[in-house]
């Protein structure tokens, strides 16, 4: 409520991570960011806004997931400013949390025990927020960072920003679909074009190649799609590699899928009226 919000301001500019020592400050700038205010009511992401408001330029607007970017760039910045003589290296340890990220999309778990072909990262990158190892394992300081850096990767997957091992990939669709926050902060950061992009993935034709990787991305594609409550009814699609795709509850009424791979994928509760499905 608002008077456990002042309280937490209050003890938040108290602390060296405060910019601003005056509290209204914080609250006058989150009442003059629209959308911002729906966010405070979890301790972890009124952590989050209190810690980027003094760098926020203008007073537009923020979803959730360009909070936690805005959030997670910012500490991957002032991690690499402790590495003097270091060079950049913000961009290893993102790939390292969304590699770890999507092991426990899989796995169900928050917490991983370290993986010998996981991305090495600098000791000091790897100390503290957002992803620590404790115990001889690996956690986000909270769930959402870990579901935050599972959309990351899936989107980031489809745009070849991330490479991952097929033995990844293959898993993949198969629990994307059961992660409803995952999918959220998806929804939130795809635009337009990229999906139109991912639309491209699932239709292209892989013939023979010797790599499995289309073929998987193909698969993701989908199951990102249909994710983001995309109907995918009236496609053309032939021959596209659909195999262990997570297409429940996915619109495909007349779509074009003559001589589509849908060998293992989840369809349940898919609508498929009037679609061809015959060999091409």
């Amino acid at each position: 409520n608002e008077k456990q919000v002042k309280e937490f301001i209050g003890r938040f500019v108290q602390g060296s991570k405060a910019v601003w020592k005056d509290p209204k400050a914080y609250q006058d700038r989150i009442a003059s960011i629209s959308g911002l205010d729906k966010f405070v009511e979890t301790p972890i992401t009124l952590s989050m806004i209190l810690e980027i408001l003094p760098k926020l330029t203008d007073n537009g607007s923020l979803n959730r997931s360009q909070l936690f970017q805005k959030y997670t760039t910012g500490y991957l910045d002032s991690q690499n400013a402790k590495l003097k003589g270091e060079g950049y290296l913000g961009q290893r340890y993102r790939d390292y949390c969304e590699h770890v990220a999507l092991l426990m999309l899989i796995g169900g778990s928050n917490n991983l025990a370290l993986d010998k072909d996981l991305p090495q990262v600098a000791p000091d990158i790897s100390k503290g927020v957002p992803i620590s190892e404790v115990d001889g394992g690996v956690s986000f300081t909270h769930k959402s960072l870990s579901e935050y850096f599972a959309a990351c990767a899936i989107r980031n997957i489809l745009s070849s920003v991330l490479r991952l091992p097929d033995q990844l990939l293959e898993r993949l669709p198969e629990f994307m679909r059961c992660d409803l926050s995952t999918l959220q902060f998806l929804r939130e950061m795809t635009s337009p074009m990229e999906i139109q992009e991912w639309e491209g993935v699932m239709a292209r034709s892989y013939g023979s190649s010797p790599s499995k990787t289309p073929a998987l991305l193909a698969s993701i594609a989908a199951t990102a799609i249909c994710g983001l409550n995309r109907g995918l009814s009236d496609r053309k699609w032939p021959g596209a590699q659909l195999q262990k795709a997570g297409l429940q509850g996915a619109l495909l009424s007349g779509a074009d899928l003559r001589g589509a791979n849908l060998a293992g994928a989840l369809l349940d509760g898919a609508c498929l009226d009037g679609a061809q499905l015959a060999g091409g």
